[in-house]
């Protein structure tokens, strides 16, 4: 026998470790014949014309223009911006010149590089749509803007990431990245009703060996992620699930595809497992368009480190949500214009308090996952903590405006990108205001998070020249979401707006109206 060195050995020990998690989340062929199948149908976007990898940029681009060309009527591509390597990010657009009142509907895929089946469902929606018999129709009542590859660099390469090493689904209000400032005011300037973002998640999760002795996959096709910020109006949530979130899971279960809201598996500090469904942050899509008064849902296909494994099925379901987000929009019409309306106006009224912070619903549920290596369905009764279904912890009444000092030029461009209209005293004016200061008794373990910084009443001289953000306007909420310096991805949480010498936090809330007279419009 062969001897093998101590060098060799290692080497060896080495490749077992690392190719372990790699061999977990191959999917035996019984387990794809079996739950995964490919759709009998033909594909024609560029993924589907190679044997092995994904498309590239360059294949989207000629894929996308000449269905423009052919099109030219109500189809164009703008481009918003580039990626960190100098690549130009398209828009596509779809929109006649009808004057009719229409549902604008936004579509983005790829802010995760290493997902690309997202990408490749919206190629195929658009070439669907634009050779469909009834464009003209579809197009009285609706209008489109996709972006299906948002992180241009990240993609080619297959990393989750762009060039600059960030998560661009993590950077939706520090805007610290290139494609981030870009994408965000493509999104703001078409102001959509509807917003959608197509993602991947992974089926093999380490977490989940805790859950059980079997080894068990997450099961289902798609997961929906809607944003369970309580600082969205009631009825525009309600819309969300009760109407496109049902439609959608009937679509997909008419085609014999399987869907749930969106988890993660997770285990408390007492040993109990536990899942994380859905989720409330600003710094992600689904509550960062949200916020803006939208209809907002962040859809993951099943598909991380799978390759190209049942990447047919993958591109089809992302293609299905797709066309059930456009027929839900048509049908309802009415209803979804409504709704955005009343929410947008409940917002610029301003007497719905603020929520500072929620609490998960909690309860016991069953949820199918996969015996991996038996190839059937294991189902779970599990504890779930649910951010779809949050109760108020505390809340605080809106001012009238915010106003920021000269001084806060850069935080104010960064509220313009995110949708928010500003204005500037036009001389020095005195206000009477409420002003944040820190508690001095933030060392207590026991004080609560909302009492980390104490409000007093000040009647204060703004100089000339000092931002003033009024609140009755459709994007206020994200103003709330980012100038509370309690909230959890707010400016000051993030340091970016920092307390002065004396302790407080210089974001003063006027809780009367400011006059017209007194401001540069």
């Amino acid at each position: 026998m062969r001897k093998i060195t101590p060098v060799q050995f290692l080497t060896l020990l080495i490749l077992i470790a690392f190719s372990r998690p790699v061999c977990g989340q191959i999917q035996s062929k019984e387990l794809v014949s079996k739950f995964f199948p490919d759709p009998g149908i033909e594909i024609n976007t560029p993924g589907f014309s190679k044997a092995e990898g994904f498309m590239t940029y360059d294949d989207m681009m000629n894929f996308l223009e000449p269905l423009a060309q052919k099109h030219s009527d109500f189809m164009r591509i703008g481009f918003c911006g580039e990626s960190m390597s100098g690549k130009k990010i398209p828009v596509v657009y779809l929109e006649n010149k009808s004057k009719n009142s229409k549902i604008k509907i936004w579509m983005q895929g790829g802010l995760h590089g290493n997902e690309p089946a997202g990408t490749e469902s919206l190629l195929m929606f658009i070439e669907n749509l634009v050779n469909t018999g009834n464009i003209d129709s579809i197009l009285n009542n609706v209008s489109f803007a996709f972006i299906p590859m948002a992180n241009i660099d990240g993609y080619e390469k297959q990393k989750r990431y762009n060039d600059n090493g960030a998560d661009l689904n993590r950077d939706q209000v520090t805007l610290e990245q290139t494609e981030s400032v870009f994408l965000k005011k493509a999104f703001t300037d078409f102001s959509p009703a509807v917003a959608i973002d197509f993602h991947e998640f992974r089926p093999f999760r380490k977490e989940l060996e805790s859950f059980s002795s079997e080894k068990i996959c997450i099961s289902q096709d798609v997961l929906f992620l809607p944003s369970g910020n309580l600082n969205i109006p009631a009825q525009l949530r309600a819309l969300t699930n009760d109407v496109y979130l049902k439609d959608v899971a009937a679509a997909l279960s008419n085609h014999e595809l399987t869907s749930n809201m969106y988890f993660v598996p997770n285990t408390r500090k007492n040993g109990v497992n536990f899942l994380q469904m859905g989720g409330d942050s600003p710094r992600s899509s689904s509550s960062s368009f949200g916020l803006t008064n939208a209809v907002s849902i962040l859809f993951e296909i099943r598909g991380i480190n799978l390759g190209k494994d049942s990447y047919k099925r993958r591109v089809y379901s992302g293609y299905l949500v797709a066309s059930s987000i456009l027929e839900t929009s048509l049908k309802n019409k009415n209803k979804v214009l409504k709704t955005v309306e009343s929410a947008i106006h409940e917002t610029k009224k301003g007497k719905t308090p603020i929520v500072l912070s929620s609490v998960p619903a909690e309860y016991q549920a069953d949820v199918n996952f996969l015996d991996v290596e038996n190839a059937k369905y294991f189902p779970l009764k599990v504890e779930i903590e649910d951010a779809n279904k949050q109760s108020s912890v505390s809340q605080r009444q809106r001012p009238k405006a915010y106003i920021l000092l000269p001084g806060n030029a850069s935080i104010v461009q960064k509220l313009q990108i995110l949708g928010l209209k500003t204005d500037t005293l036009r001389s020095d004016v005195t206000l009477n205001v409420e002003v944040f200061k820190i508690n001095p008794d933030t060392t207590n373990p026991q004080i609560r998070k909302e009492a980390i910084y104490q409000i007093s009443k000040k009647k204060m001289l703004f100089p000339k020249g000092s931002f003033v953000i009024s609140t009755a306007q459709k994007n206020t909420n994200i103003a709330v979401s980012t100038l509370e310096p309690e909230m959890e991805n707010g400016f000051v949480i993030y340091k970016m707006i920092k307390a002065n010498s004396a302790g407080e936090i210089p974001v003063y809330r006027c809780m009367s109206k400011v006059k017209s007279t007194i401001l540069n419009k």
